[in-house]
Formats: C-alpha cells, structure tokens, sequence
C-alpha cells in the first residue's frame, strides 16, 4: 500500500515540496528580506537543499524578527519543523508545527498551513494514531477546499484514502483515490507527476484485492503496466513487482507469481532504500514466508537492520519486529523469537505514550485555532464596529455622506441595469443660520437631530436617507414612482411642520420647516448619479424662491412633475 508520505519516507519532504534545483547556502550577514526569500524559493527549489542551512536561517529570522511579523514567523516556524521532519525528530517537529500554525493562519499563507496539517498527519500515522492522523488531514483537506489548493490537496486524498485501505474500508479509501485522480487529471501536463499516478493506480489496484475483486484489480495493473511502467526506477519496479506477486497469487498464476518475485528479488541486489517502501516489503515478506521463501525474507530483514535501529518511525519498528517474530517461530529459534517479543511489549508501551502525547498535541492545536477563531470573530466585530462608525454621523446616527457616496453609485447602477426609476431628494433646513444665531449651536445641533431622527424612520429597502452636511440631507429612493416619491416628501415635511419646534429667526414661519428638492428619473447610459443630485439641488432652489416648506419633484430634463 502506498501512500503520500511512505513510499518517500526517508525523503519526504522532498515528496510534498514537489521538484527543482539545488539552491545554494548565503553567506552569513544576509539581510533579513534575502532570508525571507530564501525560504520562499524553498517552495519552488526543492532538491538537495542544505537543511542545516535552512534551519540556520530560520533561528536567525525567529532571533531577528519581531512576533508581530506573522508572515516571517509562520514561515520560519513551518521550515524549523521541517528540518526536524527530514531529522526524525517528531517531538520538536511536532512543537514548530504547532507554533507555525497559528501564524500561517493569521498571514494566510494557506499553502504551508495545509502542507502543515499533512506532515503532522503522516507523523501520527508512523507513530500509530490513525485517529489523530484523519483529525489533521481532515483540518488540511478543509484548508485546501476552502483556498483552492489542487495539488496539496491531491496528496492529502491519496493519504485519507490509505487510511481507509489500512482499516479494511475499501470502497470508501476509493473515493479518496478517484478524487485525487480527478485532481492529477484536471492539472495542466506538466504539473502532473508519473510518481503519484502510479500511488493512485497502486492503491486503487491494492483496495480492489483485498476486496476479492480482482478483475477489476488486474484492469489497474494494465494501466500500470501501459502507462507508468516505461517511467519506473528500481523503486517503483520494486513496490510494483510486490503488488503483482500477490495479485497473481491469489488468482493461481504461479508463473507470473514467481517472475515478478524474481524480478524483486534481482532488485533487491542493487542499492536499494527499502526503508522508502516498508509497507510493501512487509506485504511482500508475508506472501515469501507463506510460500517458504525464508531466504527473502532474511535478505529483507537484514537490509534494513541498520536503518530500523536508526529510526524513530514506531510503526516500521512495530512490523519488522512481527516479521521477525513469524521467521524464528517458524525456524523454532526459540530465544531470538523471545527477544523480539520482549522488543515488541516495550515498543508497545512507547506507542501508548506516544498517543497521549499525540492526543495532547490535537488538543493544543484546537484550542490554538479557537482563539485564532475568537481572535479573529473579534477582529471582524471590531472592523464592523470602526466601519459603522466611519459611514455613519456621529451627531444624528444616521448615515454620512462617505456611506451615501458608496449607496448611491450602487442605486443608480442598480436601477440604470434594471430601468427602473430612480430619485433624490435634498432636503434643507430653512433659515438654519438663524436658527443657531437665535438658539445658540447646541439647540441647532437637537434640531438636526430631530430631523434626522423622522428620516430614519422613512427608510427601507427602497429609501435611504443620509446627513449630506450642515443642515443639508439627501434622501435616494430606488424603484420607487414619482406618485408615491411625492407623497413620502409631503408627509416628511409635515411631520417636521408638526414638531412645532419655535424658530423666531424665520422669515416666513414661527416654527422650523424644511424645504425638499427632487429629481425623479430612469437613469440612461449617459447620465451619472451626480446629474440626479445636481437636478435635485435646482429644484430646491425653486422651492426657495416660491416660499420654503414646500417639495418640488421634476426630471432630469429640467421639467416638473404635477399630481
């Protein structure tokens, strides 16, 4: 079975970081930008990188920077953790991820979140908790639907989907794999990688085996065969030669059965990093001591004695520890099979410490994305709150002239698209200036507040009412005819008429009145809202001249409209 992280495990890095060039070490005394971008061109150059290197930049940055730069931390935090990875130190590996994340998340670098969340997967699948595994696929899986991240994305279905297949869910690990299929297939050509082809076919062709499905396991080996095949190295004849061994196996063909063997086992000879392939070796291995080939078997577990001292992967230690069990079991070399088994309890217990540590880790990073969640729920109210205030007039609570300049833009291109009519209205607050001079600013200010207070009363979705400055507001009705325009007009100036508020300082009433100017058209292609609103303010100049606490409703023309 292979998946997104094993079949590379000793380089996997490599794997998720996809192909380049070598990209050469700095000079100590780089500038703070040059280191930046040397972890930036990590993403592109991936080959042979000086890892020392890179885990020296990114101290420097973590030394240099200050928190607040998310952009940088997230990005030295995600490559330490990287370092430690390619290191097999999962603790502290673990440790950057988790601090990493959190400033991905903040500089939306959605890239290296979701490649995050992988690597954290493929550890807690290697240590044996499949179930904190799928928790951070799934949070990655989501990073990547929610930014578009293709080929992240592809790498972590063909992981979910091995999750699946190693627990026995067959059609659904399917699903995962068809997915990531689409993914390889719907990118451009020369995005697309034959290595990861050939995971799908693999896993898919795997899945339908062990379901007993074999006509439909040998239609993936053909397309193994015609496809992929002519690009293999010795790894991929390898990990192939295994899964057609025990396919023709199953179904009774001995000859073909013992010449993919053979083909393995004269590959094998060569250098060879089985470690990259362990799962398959362990699958091969079952099929040899099955069929008596201990030889094989012995020539397995002694290529690979070195390298699983060596290594910290729990769940490789765990099955070479079986395989050895079954091979002194069936030759009776009764004191090694003990010595294995005793091997095998105390790996056992790690593995249920290293789940709890596991488990602790989940619940870090979910109480991290909470209060990132939280944090940036309050983030959101506060900039709501900041542009309420910036659109909104501090004296009257209703909207200003910056909030009216963005609604009506919108009106008018949405009733010009819709051809239907269209008004604004200024009203004025006559003789204001006498009203302060009498009554002092402040009893002003009550006055326009009061006026203010009868037009949001007047608004919905049709009205919009917005104070346009000093004693001067603009009312917008949208899709509303001229009929019903002039008689919400009337009755707001009557309605002020009849606060009956005392204005000595009028030249033509007792009491404070308004005047109301509006023009009332169907936008055409060659007009513009301000054409509305300058044809409104003529039309409040007539009302002036006729007497004040009066309304005056015409067109663009220049015409005034009679009921």
């Amino acid at each position: 079975m292979i998946w997104g992280g094993e079949r590379y495990l000793c380089h996997s890095l490599l794997c998720y970081w996809g192909k380049g060039i070598h990209m050469e070490s700095k000079e100590k005394g780089s500038t703070y930008s040059e280191k930046i971008n040397y972890l930036r061109g990590i993403e592109r150059y991936s080959r042979n990188l000086d890892y020392e290197k890179i885990e020296c930049v990114c101290r420097d940055i973590l030394d240099e920077v200050v928190p607040e730069d998310s952009t940088a931390y997230g990005l030295a935090y995600f490559y330490l953790g990287a370092t430690y990875y390619v290191k097999n130190d999962f603790d502290n590996m673990f440790d950057m991820m988790v601090n990493a994340l959190a400033y991905l998340k903040r500089s939306e670098q959605w890239r290296l979140e979701a490649r995050a969340y992988n690597l954290m997967a493929i550890i807690s699948v290697t240590q044996g908790n499949t179930v904190a595994a799928l928790e951070y696929y799934m949070l990655g899986l989501g990073c990547c639907n929610e930014h578009n991240i293709g080929d992240v994305q592809r790498s972590i279905e063909i992981n979910i989907g091995y999750l699946y297949l190693d627990t026995g869910m067959y059609k659904e690990a399917r699903q995962y794999f068809l997915s990531a299929y689409a993914r390889y297939m719907a990118a451009p050509e020369n995005e697309r990688d034959i290595s990861r082809l050939t995971m799908i076919y693999t896993n898919l062709a795997e899945s339908y085996m062990l379901e007993g499905d074999m006509d439909n396991t040998a239609q993936y080996i053909d397309r193994i065969e015609a496809e992929c095949k002519p690009h293999f190295g010795d790894m991929d004849n390898i990990y192939v030669d295994s899964l057609c061994a025990r396919f023709y196996h199953l179904i009774g063909d001995a000859d073909k059965r013992d010449m993919y063997i053979a083909d393995l086992e004269k590959r094998l000879g060569g250098r060879v990093l089985i470690m990259d392939i362990f799962g398959d070796m362990y699958e091969f291995c079952l099929l040899m001591l099955e069929l008596d080939r201990d030889d094989i078997v012995v020539e397995i577990i002694n290529k690979i004695e070195e390298p699983i001292k060596k290594t910290r992967i729990a769940n490789i230690k765990r099955k070479y520890l079986e395989l050895k069990i079954r091979l002194y079991r069936r030759n009776n070399c009764e004191q090694k099979c003990i010595e294995a088994m005793n091997s095998f309890f105390d790996l056992s217990v790690q593995l249920e410490k290293d789940k709890q540590k596991m488990i602790a880790t989940i619940l870090r990073v979910r109480n991290s994305l909470d209060t990132i969640k939280e944090r940036q729920k309050q983030l959101e109210l506060e900039t709501q709150r900041l542009s309420e205030k910036a659109e909104t007039d501090q004296l009257t609570g209703i909207a200003n002239r910056y909030r009216m300049s963005r609604f009506t833009q919108e009106a008018f291109e949405r009733c010009r698209a819709e051809h239907i009519p269209l008004s604004y209205e200024i009203l004025d607050i006559d003789y204001f200036k006498q009203y302060n001079d009498e009554y002092g600013h402040q009893a002003g200010d009550e006055c326009v507040k009061a006026i203010a207070g009868l037009l949001a009363g007047i608004e919905n979705e049709n009205i919009f009412c917005a104070r346009y400055g000093g004693d001067e507001f603009v009312i917008v009705y949208a899709g509303v005819e001229a009929k019903e325009v002039k008689e919400t007009a009337e009755r707001l100036r009557q309605q002020v008429y009849d606060l009956n508020m005392q204005h000595n300082g009028s030249s033509e009433y007792s009491i404070v009145t308004v005047s109301q100017g509006i023009c009332h058209d169907i936008p055409c292609e060659d007009c513009r809202d301000r054409d509305f609103l300058r044809a409104a303010d003529e039309y409040l100049y007539v009302v002036k001249k006729k007497g004040r606490n009066a309304v005056c409703i015409g067109n663009l023309k220049g015409e005034e409209i009679h009921y």
